[in-house]
C-alpha cells in the first residue's frame, strides 16, 4: 500500500492466465535482455487480450506507480510507461512498450547508487500465438520465441512449482553496477563463479524452497566477501591510528609551558 500497489488489481491481470510459465533475463555492463512465456487460461481470448486487457492494465499500473513515487520523492515524475510503434514478427503482430523509470530520490537527497542507465529505460515486445503470451526485449529475439513456442507439445507437470538457474558472477555484476561501492568495499574484481539453482513448491499445505551451489564457487564467494571485509577493517584501524597520532600532538602542544613575556 505504501509503494502504491494494489495487490487486488494484479490478481485480477492474474487470473487470466494457467499459471505456467517460463522465462529468462540476463544482463551486461551496459545492456539487458529478457524473455518469456506465459499462458493463457482462455485461448479465445488470445486475439484480444494485448491490446484490451494487457496493455490498458500496464497504462493504468505504471501511472498509480507514477503519482505515488511521485508523491514520496517530492518531484513531479513523468510517464514510466509509454506504447511504442507496433510491427509484425513471423505473421504475428507485435505490440511494444518502453519503461522509462525515473530517478525518485527525494529532493535533496543524493542517491549513494544511481540506477544504471540501460535499467532505466529499456525496450518491451509482446505477442500472442494461440495462448501463449510471448515477449522478449527486441523483435529479434520475439521470432525466435515464436519459433520455439510452435514446437511446445501439452505434457504431464513434473516437478517443483518454480525453478530458478542463476549466473551468480553476472547477477553480482549487475548489483554491482548499481551499488558502485560494492566493489571497493569488498574484494575487488568478481570472481568467475558457476550457478545457483533454487527451487519453490507447495506441498501438503507447506511452502518449501531449496538452494543450491557448487562447494567451490562457495568458497570463492565466502574468499570474496571476507577479503572485503578484512580491508575495510585494516583501513577503519589505520584511520583510528592517524586520529589518535595527530590527536596525541595536539595534546603534547597543549601540555607545553606558555612563554612568558
Amino acid at each position: 500500500a505504501e509503494m502504491g500497489i494494489d495487490f487486488s488489481e494484479i490478481g485480477a491481470l492474474m487470473e487470466n492466465y494457467t499459471g505456467e510459465m517460463a522465462g529468462g533475463l540476463s544482463f551486461s555492463e551496459d545492456s539487458f535482455r529478457f524473455e518469456g512465456i506465459d499462458v493463457l487460461k482462455d485461448p479465445k481470448r488470445a486475439g484480444t487480450f494485448i491490446e484490451k486487457v494487457y496493455l490498458p492494465w500496464i497504462e493504468k499500473f505504471s501511472q498509480s506507480m507514477a503519482a505515488k513515487l511521485g508523491e514520496l520523492s517530492g518531484k513531479k515524475l513523468g510517464k514510466i510507461f509509454e506504447r511504442t510503434k507496433p510491427s509484425t514478427v513471423s505473421g504475428y503482430k507485435v505490440y511494444g512498450g518502453r519503461f522509462v523509470i525515473p530517478d525518485f530520490a527525494p529532493t535533496g537527497v543524493n542517491a549513494a547508487a544511481p540506477m544504471p542507465e540501460f535499467a532505466k529505460n529499456f525496450e518491451w515486445r509482446v505477442t500472442t500465438v494461440d495462448k501463449y503470451v510471448v515477449y522478449a526485449s527486441t523483435d529479434a529475439q520475439l521470432a525466435k520465441m515464436i519459433k520455439k513456442v510452435k514446437s511446445l507439445k501439452p505434457k504431464t507437470v513434473k516437478g517443483p512449482l518454480l525453478t530458478m538457474d542463476v549466473d551468480l558472477a553476472s547477477y553480482l555484476q549487475f548489483v554491482a553496477s548499481m551499488v558502485p561501492q560494492a566493489t571497493e568495499q569488498f574484494g575487488g574484481q568478481i570472481p568467475n563463479l558457476g550457478r545457483m539453482y533454487m527451487t519453490f513448491d507447495f506441498k501438503s499445505g507447506e511452502a518449501l524452497s531449496s538452494t543450491s551451489m557448487g562447494t567451490n564457487d562457495i568458497k570463492k564467494m565466502v574468499a570474496y566477501f571476507s577479503q572485503g571485509a578484512v580491508d575495510a577493517e585494516i583501513e577503519r584501524a589505520s584511520v583510528d591510528e592517524e586520529n589518535r597520532d595527530e590527536a596525541e600532538k595536539e595534546e603534547v602542544q597543549d601540555d607545553k609551558p606558555e612563554k612568558k613575556a
